[in-house]
């Protein structure tokens, strides 16, 4: 098991993140990022599966968890056919 760790902030856009520390990710059995989203694009082509995981709070990728107060409707992402 070999670990990566940034000291500051940094999408892993690529599998460069990897690459540049020494680590074939095309030879890895598994590969696990810290992500929301961005990863998808670089990733993707070397997934057979991907495990999306939420965390709880205003950290969630799941806007229907959240309670909102106040809020005019329709709004984007939350409600389908919004025009801007």
């Amino acid at each position: 098991m070999r670990i990566v760790v940034v000291s500051f902030h940094h999408e892993p856009w690529d599998t460069g993140i990897f690459s540049n520390n020494g680590i074939d990710p095309i030879q890895c059995r598994y590969l696990l990022l810290k992500s929301r989203i961005h990863y998808r694009a670089g990733f993707q082509p070397l997934a057979r599966a991907t495990i999306c995981c939420d965390g709880h709070g205003v950290t969630t990728s799941r806007n229907d968890h959240l309670h909102y107060e106040a809020l005019r409707r329709p709004i984007y992402p939350l409600d389908d056919n919004v025009l801007s």
